[in-house]
């Protein structure tokens, strides 16, 4: 789980095959973080699958959204403009 996400996305952009990625998008206070970290850890439980090679993104909102993330299976445009519509 990371705040830094460009830096992560470009990093994992170097993998055929990684753990999967959490990001926390903006920077939040600690609490908020939190928070919004066990409603992923609820979503990927819901999932009964692991993350293998995802980029999961929660939003301040609440909001999660999940895509494909690895050298050959991305959306090099998300990293400096992120597009969290309906995947």
């Amino acid at each position: 789980m990371t705040n830094n996400r460009r830096h992560f996305l470009r990093e994992y952009l170097k993998y055929d095959l990684h753990n999967g990625l959490i990001v926390i998008v903006p920077n939040l206070d600690r609490d908020l973080q939190m928070d919004l970290f066990s409603r992923v850890l609820d979503y990927l439980s819901e999932m009964n699958e692991l993350p293998v090679n995802k980029l999961v993104e929660v939003l301040e909102d609440g909001s999660i959204h999940v895509r494909e993330w690895t050298s050959d299976d991305h959306d090099i445009s998300h990293i400096s403009a992120p597009n969290w519509g309906n995947r």
